[in-house]
């Protein structure tokens, strides 16, 4: 989306004028010549990069796997409930990461410092930080009452991204700004992750007084045995215990 970006930014910039008829760039200097390369080593790089995240994301989930067998006992019935509980942990720090970037990014451009609008949607951006913080800190403690509470910022931030998708997509000022496809992009994104959260979220809530508690808590719960390898003699046949007996 950046190299599209970039591209159409190195194809109209040079068109247009200032006040008194003047371009902005130098017409004379291909901008794009100097910028495409870069820009692809730059994705390229990134690419490459994120494969052998792959292997040693596989690896760690591996042994991952092994520590939560050993901390529930292998009960299916609380592995399914842990599950969720890390489904949670995963989509509400996605959730985060979105949110905090459409805020930011319409903020800055499209709302560009007009009050109060502005002091408004920079007040969201702590307020979606302590839903991810109180939200787990909630689950791990199984309170109910508070996690209804999460939920129902869930429900106001869904209210809210979508109202920011209708305006960008309508006939609106607001709709006419900079960025807007990754703004879109970020906001639908922040929609899907925020509705999936909310609905992981209704899910830890039901599994509560299951005894997940005591599996992820930090202070109490199973504790896992240590390995103790001891050397086993081996038994007497039954022809030494005769000449023994001899």
């Amino acid at each position: 989306m950046q190299y599209r970006e970039l591209l159409q930014t190195s194809i109209t910039l040079p068109q247009n004028r200032d006040n008194h008829k003047e371009t902005l760039v130098h017409t004379n200097r291909d901008f794009w010549a100097y910028v495409q390369p870069a820009e692809l080593a730059a994705n390229l790089i990134l690419g490459i990069c994120i494969l052998p995240t792959w292997y040693f994301a596989y690896k760690v989930h591996s042994e991952y796997k092994w520590v939560i067998y050993r901390r529930i006992h292998g009960d299916s019935a609380i592995k399914i409930k842990y599950l969720a509980y890390e489904i949670y942990l995963v989509l509400t720090k996605l959730n985060f990461f979105f949110s905090i970037g459409f805020i930011i990014q319409y903020n800055l451009i499209d709302v560009h410092f007009e009050e109060p609008e502005y002091s408004l949607t920079m007040a969201l951006i702590p307020v979606v930080f302590f839903v991810m913080v109180l939200g787990i800190w909630f689950v791990r403690k199984e309170w109910k009452w508070a996690m209804i509470g999460i939920i129902i910022c869930y429900l106001a931030l869904i209210a809210y991204f979508l109202s920011r998708i209708i305006t960008l997509y309508g006939d609106g000022w607001r709709a006419d700004t900079a960025g807007k496809d990754k703004m879109l992009l970020f906001s639908i994104t922040a929609v899907i992750f925020t509705a999936l959260s909310l609905t992981c979220a209704i899910q830890c809530v039901v599994n509560f007084d299951h005894g997940l508690r005591s599996v992820i808590s930090e202070d109490g719960g199973h504790k896992l045995a240590p390995y103790d390898f001891r050397s086993i003699s081996s038994p007497r046949t039954s022809s030494s215990l005769r000449f023994g007996v001899d």
